[in-house]
């Protein structure tokens, strides 16, 4: 029950500091959404791959943020596909 708590916060504040373009805030609460809880959502995956981006382009060069990047697009293909 606490972690849940804890998780809950990080999500709320990493997603504040990510949205005001925080690099390594966009990384993580990224990272967060893709494995915090079981399942995401295909609003979810997109807005996790869309922080991945973000923080790709404004210089953060970690490998594992490219290759998880690459990974979820591979993941969401066929679900755009299917509707």
């Amino acid at each position: 029950m606490i972690f849940m708590c804890f998780l809950f916060k990080a999500l709320y504040y990493y997603g504040q500091a990510a949205a005001g373009g925080h690099r390594e805030a966009q990384y993580r609460y990224a990272k967060l959404l893709l494995t915090s809880r079981g399942h995401q959502s295909l609003e979810e995956l997109n807005m996790a791959i869309s922080f991945l981006e973000q923080s790709a382009a404004s210089g953060l060069t970690k490998v594992e943020n490219v290759k998880k990047l690459n990974e979820k697009k591979q993941m969401i293909a066929p679900h755009v596909a299917t509707g």
